[in-house]
Order: structure tokens, then sequence, then C-alpha cells
């Protein structure tokens, strides 16, 4: 355990800090402030229009048929997903409006309707994680049988504590606590009894764990956070409030604790930020109620966590996207400054990818939208230096990532090794990035439309961008890598030499073939930018073998040369024609768009095979892949 506090602990630190002002109040010269910046003027702007465009629609109500879309066609998106968001960009956008403009009182009905209607949903769960009515949800509520023995009975499904549920609970309790004084008493005692009934009661009960409880991943931070946070709005007594607070570090200490030592989070980018702005809220709110006796920011591991994002960043807004996430980040300015305050290692990305607080679309949190005004109400916006040397191994996770300038462009290139059932799991293992100057040229597809089937494991690898298919890595006598924590990596090896960076992966057990005897990746990333790459395999038996690469960018062939161009240069695959040949294809993902979570984006996906031309039980693909200067190129955009 990182985090070891007991029950004597967190009852006396509970003790001296009874009293404390633990809410996140923007004092009026925080929201002067605030509203002279003409950083912030931008984003406000938007947030103003929005309530004007949501002040002028009925407030709809979640209908049956709203709860039945997901399980007759297993989507997530449609009126379901738009009545939900909308009641969500409602509280969040009404909230703040209400506390930037306290003299418009409008902004208080509508927010008074919006958590009355929210009140009145049937449950605050997601329809996707809403399990069959009837289901144990593992909570059992403590019952006695005639012989004074302990039996279980169920909470209805409505009462599962998934992350919607939760983070809605602790939004409600925020944003009653903050405008207490100037919301209706019947809508701020109803909001806070439905808090209770529907998250409190159920966690505080005798009860099982939650599945989120025995995982670690970004669930574990952002439900158990969510808890924390509305416990200590509404539970006032420490005898109370301690074992739940404890229950509450433990998971979180779980949480931090599976991350690797070298503070990578193998969920990606995009589950960091979700992850880390749920624990970071916890974490400073129980500091404060604790009068900073318990402090989860004061661990090495944790600072290391905090400095992942600025290491996924490649050049504008486009991320290192392993695992289930985007491609581009627009990141969350309070999030940012929060950490750079605590931690002197941490920077803030460049300020032109601020992600507004409140947009249209969503995905409305209410602890990320609302912090990134108070957390960042005192930025100047004047930013740190960023790191000499941006050059990063995360030796734990097996991830390598780096970024050179040379001749005014800046590379960057990207690998990973692990294995194959990590959190939002994607068969690739060996897998890699290369990007020049705002150019992906060997991309990660990130993240897919989720659905029911892109849930199921046994669908789950259909989908370009979670099999290996789908990711710039070899194709063994047309196999796939297969899913499963014992299809890993078996070797993870990088040097620095004096003009490059060099990569070392053994691959052969993330194929699940018991012919194939060894499979090595060697990649080499010269520090003026070139990346050359070679696969190596041997086999107990003749098999066919292809090197495939995956690009968002078109790739086409001319005068048997492999060019891949894209919005601000090409690059050239330069390979050994008498070993391999080229095939091309192209495919399709949709994915949901980051600004706007109600709409589905389709990218055009570019692959290219170099297939070795004769059956072996031993093969070797080479290929160099090198910036074109001055080069004039074919206009053809794809063959």
């Amino acid at each position: 355990m990182l985090f070891k506090y007991g029950i004597p602990d967190i009852y006396n630190a509970l003790l001296e800090g009874e009293g404390a002002d633990i809410l996140p109040r923007l004092a009026g010269g925080d929201i002067g402030h605030i509203l002279a910046s003409p950083h912030f003027a931008k984003h406000i702007n938007i947030m103003r229009e929005y309530g004007e465009e949501l002040a002028k629609e009925p407030i709809t109500s979640l209908k049956y048929s709203h709860y039945r879309q997901y399980d007759e066609t297993g989507k997530r998106g449609g009126e379901t997903n738009r009545a939900y968001l909308t009641h969500r960009g409602r509280l969040n956008t009404f909230a703040i409006l209400a506390m930037l403009y306290p003299n418009e009182p409008e902004y208080i009905k509508q927010l008074e309707d919006t958590i009355w209607v929210i009140c009145d949903e049937y449950t605050w769960s997601d329809t996707a994680h809403l399990m069959p009515m009837g289901t144990d949800v593992r909570v059992p509520k403590a019952r006695y049988d005639e012989k004074g023995l302990i039996t279980n009975s169920s909470y209805t499904h409505t009462h599962q504590l998934d992350l919607f549920a939760c983070e809605t609970s602790f939004a409600l309790c925020e944003i009653t606590a903050l405008l207490e004084e100037r919301l209706a008493p019947l809508v701020v005692y109803r909001a806070r009894t439905e808090c209770y009934r529907r998250m409190l009661d159920p966690y505080l009960d005798l009860t099982g764990l939650w599945k989120w409880e025995k995982k670690t991943n970004n669930w574990a931070a952002v439900c158990g956070g969510s808890i924390g946070m509305t416990a200590m709005y509404l539970v006032k007594d420490p005898s109370v409030l301690t074992p739940l607070l404890l229950r509450i570090i433990a998971v979180m200490d779980a949480y931090i604790g599976d991350l690797p030592d070298d503070g990578a989070c193998t969920e990606g980018p995009s589950y960091w930020r979700y992850g880390m702005s749920f624990f970071s809220g916890f974490a400073d709110t129980l500091r404060k109620r604790t009068a900073g006796k318990i402090n989860l920011f004061g661990y090495d591991k944790v600072r290391r966590i905090a400095e992942f994002k600025q290491k996924t960043y490649m050049t504008g807004n486009h991320v290192v996207s392993f695992s289930d996430s985007s491609i581009n980040i627009n990141f969350r300015l309070g999030l940012s400054v929060f950490l750079s305050n605590e931690y002197d290692t941490v920077r803030v990305p460049d300020i032109k990818y601020i992600s507004p607080p409140v947009q249209k679309g969503g995905p409305f949190r209410w602890c990320t939208d609302y912090r990134d005004l108070y957390w960042a109400k005192d930025f100047d916006f004047v930013q740190k230096a960023p790191d000499a040397k941006k050059v990063y191994l995360f030796d734990k996770a097996e991830q390598f990532v780096a970024t050179v300038e040379s001749g005014g462009s800046t590379y960057c290139f990207a690998v990973k090794g692990g294995y194959n059932e990590q959190p939002h799991n994607h068969n690739d293992v060996g897998s890699i990035i290369y990007h020049i100057d705002g150019d992906t040229f060997l991309a990660e597809l990130g993240r897919g439309q989720y659905t029911k089937a892109y849930s199921l494991i046994e669908t789950r690898y259909d989908f370009l961008c979670n099999g290996s298919h789908g990711h710039s890595l070899p194709i063994v006598n047309g196999c796939y890598q297969q899913p499963g924590r014992e299809h890993k990596c078996t070797l993870f090896e990088v040097v620095e030499n004096e003009n490059s960076y060099d990569v070392r992966l053994g691959m052969e057990q993330a194929y699940g073939l018991p012919y194939l005897k060894s499979l090595t990746r060697d990649i080499s990333f010269s520090k003026d930018g070139v990346l050359t790459l070679a696969d190596t395999c041997e086999a107990d038996v003749p098999i066919s073998f292809a090197s495939r690469f995956v690009s968002l960018n078109p790739i086409v062939v001319e005068s048997g040369r492999v060019f891949i161009h894209g919005d601000n240069s090409s690059v050239e695959m330069v390979y050994d024609s008498d070993v391999a040949c080229v095939s091309l294809d192209m495919s399709a993902m949709d994915i949901k768009d980051e600004a706007d979570r109600r709409v589905t984006k389709t990218l055009d996906v570019f692959i290219v095979d170099f297939v070795s031309k004769a059956e072996s039980k031993a093969h070797m693909t080479a290929i160099t892949v090198v910036k074109r200067r001055g080069e004039a190129i074919g206009s053809t955009k794809y063959k």
C-alpha cells in the first residue's frame, strides 16, 4: 500500500479539520478576474451562447424508449445519449453562469428546473452500464431471517454506482453547496436526499464490493472520488465519515498502486485525464477537510503520474494515442494548472489547445468543467519552459517516446511493448507511432465509437482500432495477435547511442502460434528523425509473413516507391523490392468527435503491407522511413 492511513489517522484528522471550508468557491475578486481575462473570454462566451440556446428549449424527460435503445441497437448515442447529456449540459452551464453572473436570476431558475428533472430520472446510470431488471447488482442490503442470521436482498438495478451515477451525485452535492443560499430550499433538499438514496445508502450499507472496487482503472478514481466528495459534503459526523473515507482511500490506493511506478497510464492520455481529474478533486477536498493531515499528493509516484500527460504530446494537440485514447486532445486547463502548482516538474501544455470548460456536445463532467475555472483562477498564462530533452522511457509500462528537432522540423517516435490485457486493451504489442510537424505518418488509431460489440471480448478485436490488424505490426502466416495477458512482449530494450535511440522487442508470444520460434522487431530512431525498422522471425515450418503499417494519411505507390502524403510534408518508405512486394488497402473507422460527443466522425485508414515474396522458415523485412525534402511527388492521393 502507498496510502497507509488507518481508522485513528483518518478520524483524528477529520476532528482536526472540523469546520474547515472545503468548498471550491469563487470569491468576488476571482470572478472579476475571470470575466476580465481575455484568455477566459472566448470560453465564457461559448458557455453563454450555449446557455441561451438551452434556455429556449424545453427540458425533455428521459422516456422508456431511451432506456430501451441500447439493448435494441447496441449503440450509445442517439436520443438517449442526447437527452442524458443535455441534462448534464444544462446543469453545468447554468450552475457556472449563475456563479459568474449572480445578478442574472434566469440562470438560477433554469438551474432549479434542471436539478429537478435530473432527480426525476429513473436512474443516473448510463444505459450501457444498466444491468437487466432483477439482476443482483452485488450490493446486498442487510436483512435478518427468523434465526437472526444475516441474509441479503438486492437493491434494484437503478442503484448501480457506475461512472455517470457517481458523477451526477457529486455534481448535485457540490452545486447545491456552492449555491445553497440562492437555490430554492426544496430543490436543495430533494437533490441531497436523492444523493443519499441513490449513492450513499447503497455504499454505506452492509455491502459487497462494487466491480470498480475490484479493479484499478479509471472507474476506481472516478466512482471512488465522486462518492468520497459526495460524502464529505453530506456527512458531517467524523465517526460516520471515517469508515467511508477509509474505504475510498483504499480504492484510490489501488488506482494509483496499479499504475506502473514509472508514472505511465496504459489506458492512454484520455483516460489519464479522466481518472486524474477525479483523483485530484477528491485528494484536494480530503486535504482541506483534514486540515492538511491527509495529503495524497505527497508521494513521488503520484508526481510521476502527474507528469505523464505532458510526455504524451507530440506537436500541437497530437498525442501518443496508445489504447483507447483520442488522437488529438485539447487539455483541461484546471487540472493542468492544479498539478503544475502542486509539482514544479509538471508543465501546462500549449495554451492554444485549451478545452473550453463547457461546450455543446459534452462530455459535461462537473469536476473538470468547474475546476477549469476554479483551479485556474489565478493562472497567469505564462508557461514554464518545456523539458530540454523530450525523451521518455517508461520501463515498467514498456513504452518509449522520443522527440527530436532537426532541419527545422520536429520528429516524434513512440513504441510500446506490454501485454494484451491492459485496461482498454488493444492487441498492440510492438506498435509504433511516427509523427512529423503535425502529420502522423504511422498512426495509432486510438479509440473507436463505443458500442455494445466494442465492449464485448468476443467482438472487441474485430474492430480495426482494437485488433492488431489495425496497428503497424507483423502478420504471421495470416494470423494476428491474440488477447490475453500471456500474449505479451518478451523483450523490451532501449539504448541511447550517439546518433540514435535503438529499441529491440521480442513479440513472438503475442501471436500464440506454437510453430513461431521468435519474432524480433529492431527499431532505430535517429537524432535527425529517420526511422529504420526490421522485423525478423523464425518458425518451425514454412510460413508467410508481412509487415503492416497503418496511417491516417494517404499512401501511394509511384514507380515502385511507397510514399505517405501528409498535410505539411511527405515521407518515403524505403524497402528491398527483391525481398518484399507491396499491398495497399483502405478502410474506415468511426470515432466520437472529441469536441462534440454527440457527433460521429469517420476516419479513412490507409494500410500498406510489405509481403515476403515466398513462404519460408525465416523472414526479415526492413523498412526505412525518411522525410522527403524538396522532391516533387505525384498528385495521386490513393491507389
